[in-house]
């Protein structure tokens, strides 16, 4: 699927606050060592830590194909954060 360009997570973060009027929250960084020994005991951090090197190394993937033989275009990145948290807000 195409996807808009790749932001941070800082980023997204910001511009949910700001599409929700909200100030933005401050992330902090765990370290990976948590969240493996977390997964000792909880199913959904095991499955975080697995998919761990994502966050560590640039991950891009790469939708030309599929969008010229669809047709298809990536939505706005700004428009869906306004779309999630307005149909959050209902």
């Amino acid at each position: 699927m195409p996807s808009p360009p790749a932001v941070t997570i800082r980023e997204l973060a910001r511009r949910y606050a700001i599409a929700a009027g909200r100030p933005p929250a401050k992330l902090v960084q765990l370290p990976r060592i948590a969240m493996r020994t977390a997964g000792l005991v909880v199913p959904i951090a095991r499955e975080a830590a697995e998919m761990d090197y994502q966050w560590y190394a640039p991950f891009h993937m790469d939708a030309t194909e599929t969008a010229e033989t669809f047709g298809l275009t990536a939505t706005d990145l700004d428009a869906a954060i306004c779309d999630q948290v307005t149909l959050a807000a209902a």
